[in-house]
Order: structure tokens, then sequence, then C-alpha cells
């Protein structure tokens, strides 16, 4: 039998595995594959196993703050809180640092969950991380008086809608990279 995240759940589902040795393996595809489709079903079903040990909360909070991959950061903050989630007010910190460094769809979860923990520490990452936006041309310069004045929802829509335009802008390029993607489609 081949290793696969799959193999590997339905060993720990028919006792073949414990629940340490699964979680060290799906680890273990998730550091060493290339495929993101290997890694991203893996974390799946580390989170379907739900060990909730020190090495893996580590292990999540490693690939959430440093991988390269944005769907495998989404994935690996989804397990943190489903398996974690008793520790909630405790990852303010981690969230935090990673809002610092995060521009993409990532950031919209990290905004909302920080948002429900700490509202007014999530309201000055908002302001923080706006400030770089118009740092990089992406909204209109506002002064940051005049956005410590405004309303968490107001501050949440500004990032939101810069997170929007960026992903869009991505797309728009990879399309002109690659105008063949799209005939794939065939939209006659």
């Amino acid at each position: 039998m081949s290793l696969t995240p799959r193999n590997i759940y339905l060993d720990y589902t028919n006792k073949l595995l414990n629940k340490i040795s699964a979680s060290d393996l799906l680890i273990f595809l998730i550091e060493n594959s290339k495929s993101e489709q290997i890694r991203l079903e893996s974390i799946h079903f580390l989170k379907e196993i739900g060990p909730q040990n020190r090495h893996v909360f580590k292990f999540l909070e490693n690939l959430l703050i440093s991988d390269l991959n944005e769907p495998i950061r989404r994935a690996a903050f989804d397990v943190i809180i489903k398996l974690f989630n008793r520790k909630i007010k405790a990852y303010s910190n981690l969230v935090k640092h990673v809002i610092k460094n995060e521009n993409g769809q990532l950031l919209i979860n990290l905004i909302e969950f920080l948002s429900k923990v700490d509202k007014s520490a999530c309201k000055k990452m908002l302001v923080n991380k706006i400030n770089l936006f118009q740092n990089q041309n992406y909204i209109d310069s506002l002064d940051n008086e005049i956005l410590e004045k405004l309303s968490f929802n107001t501050l949440k829509n500004i990032a939101f809608n810069y997170i929007f335009k960026k992903s869009s802008e991505a797309l728009f390029f990879r399309s002109q990279k690659n105008p063949l993607a799209f005939d794939s489609f065939n939209l006659e």
C-alpha cells in the first residue's frame, strides 16, 4: 500500500495506526511532498484525526508563520482553530505576528479571528496594515489620525477591498501571462 494521506487516515480509522503514528506520517507528507494537493489533503486528515499535542501545535504554527504557500497557511490556521480552540486567547500574539506579514486571502481569516478575541488590538493592527497598503499605493492616502477615528467595520472593509483588488490584479496578470489558460473553458 502506498503512503497517501487517505491511506494513512484509513489505517487510523481501522485501528492499524494510533493517533500519534498517523499524525507523524501526515506531518512527514506535509514536510516532504512537493504536491500542494497531497499537503492540503494531509492537513485535512490531520484535522480529522485531531491530535492535540504540543508537537502538532508547533508544527502547524510553523506552517502558518513560514510556509510559502498561502493555501497551506490557511489550512494550518483552520486546524489550529479547530484543534486548539480552548486556548483561543493565547493565539492572539501568533495571529498578530502573522497579520503583520500577510497580504493574501488568509489575512481575512486572521482579521475575523482577532476581531472575536481582541477587537481593540485588531483595530490597531488594521490601522497599521492600511498604512502599509497606502505605502504600496493600493489605496488612497488617509491621515493616520483619520484612520484611528474610523469604525472597526470601516477599517475592515478597507482592508478587505485591498485584498480583493490585489487578488483580482494577480488573477488578471496571470491570465495575461498565459491567455490560453482560459481557453479550456470554451465559453462559446
